[in-house]
């Protein structure tokens, strides 16, 4: 028989302590027993492969301190090796489990686990068989290109692997994008019944894990002692029972499932297959104490998977991964996530995106280059960090240096990138700038829950075209500010779509809805007076999990606005000259944008120019308020 495949698991290697007591005296002592272990998810996944007979790679940091080199004593011991070898800097990663009363409460330091850069994972990756991914630093900003290259080189390179959905309170409120986003490059989703409602706003488990595969492809909710659901986009969930177990602590059960969910792929079997392989080692894992199994003989738990595929040629695979703008070093091809975000996104804690469409296509130069600028100091202005969105030689960055907006601006840009589009743009390796749709799709997958743009797209007057930012919208959880449907839109049936749709649209400081250029005519039902509210609105929004966008519309500024009957006129008038013209679809808006600015000899611009910095300022705020906490 060949070797059994390569498990390469990457994310957490923590040390876990467990405090066990009746009832804690808060300000005094009580007894109770302390336990110390290695832990993580992505090291109990290791461990658990090992002890079914499979082999295991752990890529993950540990910091140059004693509890790294207990850690990396227990790895060895136990056969899992270990990518970086050596200490990445900082403290290891550290887990506090407490146990009172049969209530579990976790207190995580991930410590030296942010430290993992993208390169590691290249290295870390070859050879696998199959690959674990664990979720919780797709949730941590500096932790996230790392995790999301994993989940896409392997799924580009064609092996098993599967994103873990982590912990479902960090997941509420669209904060679990990354974990769907990461997900769908790998193809599968592993998720207790708690997490899939968490992510798709649904509480039955089937019905979740149906939602959430039609984004991803594969979902496994798994489900205790009733077993697990397994779900594949476009097919009926097929329940897969779990044995009979007597549970003495469930701590690790997700952790062995994962495990041998992985290997029994890898050996051919199908999800359900391997679902059942999985509820098997998890039935052994509630029988014992720990994270962790106990030390095993050689031969591991006897769980006889099907006969391994052998292990994968990494190196061929992963070469086809590399940036053209980035050569290779050494043996380790570099690899890198098709979503690039900046280092000073990724360790900002208020984030607002900003779409480039408006600067390629909506604005005429120099105006664009201005506004941006523009709308990147009303941001910062909060000490929010502004992230411009766009496509640059098929790889999605979000927070564009100064010498990126400029090539977004700069003319040459043809494409105007909507989230349909995305994938082809990303593929042929072009340059793109993102609309509303795809902005908010990139955003949320870079984890960022707020975004400014001047306005959104909406229903054409006729109703046959329908822009690409209302559907997204309702898929996503983003704060999007904004100064209402743009005035080539239908207002009343864009508005109409959007409460159909589960999009909430909130006036601030106003209870009419903001004509994009002018002030508006339409009445809302829903206002908020100050940036507290907004906030408010916003945590309420993630506790209760609620899906759809909310729409934050505020007027033009006042000196700037034009009149709205003035505008409601024009607006007719440049979507017949569009007609005329036989302009449709994404170059309507441009036109209709460009024929404005012309017929009205630039106060339509300047009244664009106005809403986009105030709409900036206000998200920045909103971001700001947020992160403050």
């Amino acid at each position: 028989m060949s070797a059994p495949a390569l498990l390469v698991c990457v994310g957490d290697l923590m040390v876990d302590v467990g405090v066990e007591a009746p009832a804690l005296e808060r300000g005094g002592d009580v007894d109770g027993a302390i336990r110390l272990g290695p832990g993580g998810s992505a090291a109990n996944v290791a461990a658990w492969a090992v002890a079914a007979g499979g082999r295991a790679r752990l890529v993950a940091g540990r910091g140059d301190d004693l509890a790294g080199r207990l850690l990396a004593a227990a790895l060895e011991e136990r056969g899992i090796g270990l990518h970086p070898g050596d200490p990445v800097g900082g403290a290891s990663g550290a887990m506090l489990v407490v146990m009172e009363a049969g209530e579990r409460t976790f207190v995580a330091d991930p410590g030296a686990n942010l430290r993992l850069g993208e390169g590691d994972v290249a290295a870390g990756l070859e050879g696998a068989g199959a690959v674990f991914v664990s979720g919780y630093p797709l949730l941590r900003p500096p932790g996230r290109a790392a995790a999301m290259a994993a989940a896409g080189a392997a799924g580009r390179a064609g092996v098993p692997a599967v994103v873990d959905a982590a912990s479902w309170p960090l997941l509420t409120g669209g904060a679990g994008q990354p974990v769907l986003a990461a997900a769908a490059l790998a193809g599968t989703l592993l998720a207790n019944r708690d997490e899939a409602a968490a992510l798709a706003g649904r509480p039955d488990p089937a019905a979740a894990g149906s939602w959430l595969a039609e984004r991803v492809g594969t979902v496994v909710v798994k489900c205790g002692a009733a077993g697990v659901v397994v779900c594949a986009a476009g097919r009926s969930p097929v329940p897969v029972p779990a044995p009979a177990a007597t549970a003495v602590d469930v701590t690790g059960a997700g952790d062995a499932f994962a495990a041998a969910y992985l290997l029994a792929s890898a050996g051919g079997a199908d999800p359900p297959e391997a679902a059942g392989a999985g509820t098997r080692l998890a039935a052994r894992a509630v029988a014992t104490r720990g994270a962790w199994p106990a030390p095993l003989p050689p031969g591991g738990l006897g769980l006889s998977p099907p006969d391994p595929l052998p292990p994968v040629a990494a190196r061929s695979t992963l070469d086809r991964c590399r940036s053209p703008s980035r050569p290779p070093t050494g043996d380790a091809p570099p690899m890198d996530s098709r979503i690039v975000v900046a280092d000073r996104i990724a360790n900002a804690s208020a984030v607002v995106a900003l779409e480039s469409s408006v600067l390629a296509q909506g604005l005429p130069s120099p105006a664009n280059l201005e506004s941006a600028d523009a709308q990147q100091a009303a941001v910062a202005k909060s000490d929010a960090e502004p992230a411009v969105i766009g496509v640059i030689a098929g790889r999605v960055i979000v927070g564009a240096d100064p010498q990126e907006v400029q090539a977004l601006a700069s003319g040459s840009v043809r494409w105007k990138v909507t989230v349909r589009d995305l994938p082809y743009v990303v593929a042929r390796g072009l340059d793109g700038a993102t609309t509303v749709s795809a902005t908010a799709f990139a955003a949320e997958a870079a984890g960022i829950g707020v975004m400014a743009t001047g306005g959104i797209g909406g229903i054409h007057f006729g109703g046959g075209d329908i822009s690409a930012d209302l559907p997204q919208l309702a898929r996503s959880r983003l704060t999007v500010v904004c100064s209402g449907p743009k005035h080539v839109a239908d207002a009343a049936a864009t508005i109409e779509w959007m409460e159909t749709h589960g999009v909430q649209v909130v006036g601030y400081r106003t209870d009419r809805l903001p004509g994009f250029l002018a002030t508006g005519r339409l009445p809302l039902e829903q206002v908020a007076d100050d940036v507290a509210q907004v906030v408010e609105l916003i945590r309420v929004r993630q506790a209760l999990g609620s899906p759809g966008a909310l729409v934050l519309c505020q007027d033009p500024p006042a000196s700037a606005a034009m009149d709205p009957e003035e505008l409601a006129e024009l607006a007719a008038e440049g979507a017949a000259a569009a007609g005329d013209a036989g302009v449709f679809g994404k170059a309507r808006t441009p036109f209709e944008l460009d024929w404005l600015h012309r017929r009205t000899g630039g106060r339509s611009l300047a009244a664009n120019l106005a809403l986009l910095e105030a709409n900036a300022g206000l998200a920045g705020e909103i971001a700001a308020g947020l992160a403050a906490g």
